[in-house]
């Protein structure tokens, strides 16, 4: 697996680790009680593996007086966005195997930790209602009403909502050799050029496509009945 996703906001500047000891997020313009909630949690020592962790949270704290309280994060539809965005749970360069909820299969998204196969199609039912301009963060699952808060919280720490690594097949032949090649390469976009991670020869596999009966081409599916045998033809797009 060569996936992986840059510890980035939107704007590509490196996010703010939530259970960092400093008050490294004052430049950020929240609401106070998003920031008071962030500030009891590096006060009380208490650590989170995901900013959905924070949404509709709540905790006991003392007041001056000694006194138990409850604190809540004030986080729900409206700031959870601004949350994902812009905080990780950690300061870690790059985010590995992340799986990119836009474009994720439904037998992929199937196999996530409290997701079963209805859960999944009906997340692939709402990314076809849902506009990418609300798809740019994680958060269009809660806020389009495709999971409630806890299936949410269980699934947010091995989604994303974009991809920098790419797999393309591609196959080459020619007539009337009836000659072929198939190549499977790997493409990583992270840093803003293209470079190519890997590079295999599927060759061995057999012919990964069917040879249109319209064109002169259709001998080779004739003297090669079943040579696609062996060969995974889905494409598929890691991140």
């Amino acid at each position: 697996v060569n996936s992986y996703d840059p510890n980035l906001d939107s704007k590509g500047g490196f996010r703010t680790d939530i259970n960092g000891s400093a008050d490294s997020f004052s430049k950020l313009e929240l609401p106070a009680a998003v920031t008071n909630y962030i500030i009891a949690l590096r006060t009380n020592s208490v650590r989170i593996t995901h900013p959905a962790d924070l949404l509709e949270a709540k905790m006991q704290v003392k007041d001056e007086n000694g006194t138990p309280v409850e604190l809540q994060s004030g986080v729900g539809k409206a700031e959870l966005a601004q949350i994902v965005d812009s905080f990780y749970g950690t300061s870690v360069k790059n985010l590995e195997g992340l799986i990119n909820v836009n474009t994720a299969s439904t037998r992929v998204l199937a196999a996530l930790p409290g997701m079963d196969e209805p859960l999944a199609e009906a997340i692939a039912s709402g990314r076809r209602s849902t506009g990418p301009e609300k798809r740019t963060t994680i958060a269009w699952l809660f806020e389009e009403g495709v999971l409630d808060a806890d299936h949410f919280k269980k699934i947010a720490p091995f989604i994303c909502a974009r991809s920098f690594q790419f797999t393309f097949h591609v196959v080459g032949y020619s007539l009337p050799s009836r000659k072929f090649r198939a190549l499977e390469v790997g493409i990583d976009i992270a840093d803003g050029k293209r470079s190519v991670t890997y590079l295999r020869d599927l060759t061995r596999l057999g012919l990964p496509l069917e040879i249109s009966e319209t064109s002169d081409s259709a001998k080779v599916a004739k003297i090669w009945p079943g040579v696609k045998q062996g060969w995974n033809r889905k494409r598929t797009t890691h991140g």
